[in-house]
Formats: C-alpha cells, sequence, structure tokens
C-alpha cells in the first residue's frame, strides 16, 4: 500500500517504471503495478489495489485499463490517456505523478 500506484499493461512498462524510480528518487510514495494479463485480472490485484490512495493508469488508447479497473474493483481509477500513435515519455508520466497530491492511504 501508499499513496500512489500507476497501473500498466503492455508498452507502458518502461516509461511507468522510469517516471516511477524518479519520483520514488524525489521521496515521493509511488509504486509501479503491471499487470501482465487483463482477463482475468490476477487474483490478488483488487485487494493490492485497495491499499493504494491513488491509482493512475497510463493507456495507449481510450482509458479502457481503467474503466475495466473501476467496473472490477469500484476503486477511483485516474486515466491519462495517450492516442497520438507514439508512445508515452517517462517524463509525461512524471508530469502526472508529479500532479497527484501525496494522499494518506
Amino acid at each position: 500500500g501508499g499513496a500512489l500506484a500507476v497501473v500498466g499493461w503492455g508498452s507502458t512498462w518502461g516509461p511507468i517504471g522510469k517516471a516511477v524510480r524518479r519520483a520514488r528518487a524525489q521521496g515521493r510514495d509511488v509504486a509501479h503495478i503491471h499487470v501482465s494479463r487483463i482477463h482475468p485480472f490476477p487474483e490478488n490485484l483488487g485487494e493490492l489495489l485497495s491499499g493504494y490512495g491513488r491509482i493512475l493508469a497510463p493507456e495507449m488508447n481510450g482509458g479502457q485499463l481503467a474503466a475495466m479497473l473501476r467496473a472490477a474493483y469500484l476503486l477511483p481509477v485516474e486515466s491519462l490517456c495517450k492516442v497520438t500513435g507514439q508512445p508515452f515519455k517517462a517524463s509525461e508520466i512524471s508530469a502526472a505523478i508529479d500532479a497527484a497530491p501525496e494522499s494518506p492511504t
């Protein structure tokens, strides 16, 4: 558990990992959760996510992962979408992490 979980799958692995490492180096309470499959979700995912104050899902689409997580676990998942055909830059995810205020769990 912690203040912020950044959840991804697929091609967002690298940029999320780099952004989370940067944030942790700055003292932010942030974790990277990467799922290897979205159907079905891993058995412990809901329990794991419920331990975080905020959840951010960077996606290379219109927000489908965030919608699926909201529906499956009834958690307030924030979506960070990019549909330009270009991959995320770690700096884009870092900016979203920095914009998320620290919140208690």
